[in-house]
């Protein structure tokens, strides 16, 4: 009986979608269709890593080798922006770092100056409004990036192909 309990309690195990229950934080969001990509051309306020680091440290968290070792791992998957009044809000998907298959959506609001605002993440540490998670770093820490390209994981179109291409062996005749 407790095993059907507990069951019926995690009836969302497995599904992509949020985890979290309705009663708890959700930060209200712009119309999914005004945000766009983020590229060298946009239009979001500068972020720099000191601003990162002072936000993160109102938590006790820094930018740690982690982070940046999983941005250079493309965990990164995408990143986007809307603009709504004085405020820039920022959505990302960020692979879990156990399972790249598992991707939590990552939501950030800032003020003009670049100053985080509000922050959510679907993980179960990245409870809003002040979430403080490895995937918020790392989007934010992309957000540093924004003036010279952000990286994200590379899709399958973008590698060339090489199975017609001629192999070369050791043998010259």
């Amino acid at each position: 009986m407790c095993r059907l309990q507990a069951y019926d309690r995690n009836f969302n195990f497995g599904h992509n979608g949020s985890l979290a229950s309705d009663s708890d934080y959700k930060m209200t969001l712009p119309d999914a269709a005004t945000f766009k990509d983020i590229n060298t051309d946009s239009k979001i306020p500068d972020v720099t890593e000191a601003e990162v680091d002072n936000y993160l440290s109102l938590y006790d968290q820094t930018l740690r080798k982690k982070i940046t070792d999983m941005y250079n791992g493309r965990f990164l998957r995408t990143i986007r922006s809307s603009h709504m009044d004085t405020m820039t809000f920022v959505k990302g998907r960020v692979s879990a770092e156990m399972s790249k298959s598992c991707v939590y959506i990552v939501d950030i609001s800032l003020d003009i100056h670049g100053v985080v605002q509000e922050s959510q993440c679907e993980c179960t540490a990245g409870t809003g409004p002040n979430a403080d998670c490895k995937h918020v770093a790392l989007v934010l820490f992309a957000l540093t990036k924004a003036k010279e390209g952000i990286w994200t994981k590379e899709t399958c179109t973008q590698t060339l192909q090489s199975f017609h291409q001629v192999k070369v062996t050791g043998e010259v005749r």
